[in-house]
């Protein structure tokens, strides 16, 4: 009775873990998985050291199901993980061979990988990505992709015309890149030296009242001048009727 009731305690304990066979993920199904639990039983199956403030899930109550039907390599495993913290706004922040989690809305004031080339992770794990164009028109550039950020992504251009840093998701700078390269050609060069700064017509420039209004406030002022200089203007009038006579 006694090793009954042993082998039942492990088949419990056993039953909340994610059981792994080398460098996989073996099948399993949990349904109410709660998120909590699941980072937990994340950072054991891997063997990785995860860490979060105290306060940070201690509101939630976020569970998830998985259905992991086949064995499942870490990296997969990893990517899907991701997915799922990005969807309840966090992200596994990863700095000298540590990770932790925290709000995604926060990832423009914390540290993120520096890549100089493209091989930075495929997933839902914020990258920074220096890109160097062929052409010098990374204004133009830079201008286009904000449109295609992530809602926490950012991007920025170097004086030197070449130069674009991305700040993002993986999966999406990937894509962006994709866009990088189908602008930066030459043809797209020509054009942008080619184009002329539109002038703005006087409707379109508020300055155009003010430089108008001081013009006339000169004007008045010269005219004041000159009268007084002539003794003012009732003087000269006589002085001119004087001579007629």
């Amino acid at each position: 009775m006694r090793i009954f009731l042993v082998v039942l305690f492990l088949m419990a304990n056993a039953f909340g873990a994610i059981k792994t066979e080398g460098e996989s993920i073996l099948p399993f199904q949990r349904k109410g998985y709660p998120l909590k639990e699941l980072i937990k039983d994340y950072a054991e199956a891997l063997k990785i050291n995860v860490s979060y403030p105290e306060d940070l899930l201690s509101k939630d109550q976020s569970k998830v199901d998985l259905y992991i039907h086949e064995k499942t390599n870490f990296s997969h495993f990893s990517s899907l993980f991701k997915s799922l913290l990005d969807s309840r706004g966090y992200t596994l922040i990863q700095e000298n061979g540590f990770q932790w989690i925290a709000h995604a809305r926060d990832v423009r004031y914390l540290p993120s990988e520096f890549y100089a080339n493209q091989k930075f992770p495929n997933d839902e794990s914020y990258v920074t990505v220096l890109f160097r164009l062929k052409y010098p028109i990374a204004p133009d550039i830079t201008r286009n992709l904000r449109p295609f950020l992530s809602r926490y992504g950012r991007v920025v251009n170097f004086p030197d015309g070449r130069s674009i840093v991305l700040h993002d998701k993986g999966d999406n700078v990937l894509k962006l890149i994709e866009a990088i390269n189908f602008m930066d050609t030459e043809m797209v060069y020509k054009v942008a030296l080619d184009k002329k700064p539109e002038e703005s017509t006087p409707e379109e420039n508020p300055l155009n009242e003010k430089v108008v209004e001081l013009e006339l406030k000169n004007k008045i002022l010269e005219k004041k001048l000159t009268e007084q200089e002539s003794g003012g203007p009732h003087e000269a009038t006589s002085g001119i009727v004087n001579r007629r006579n």
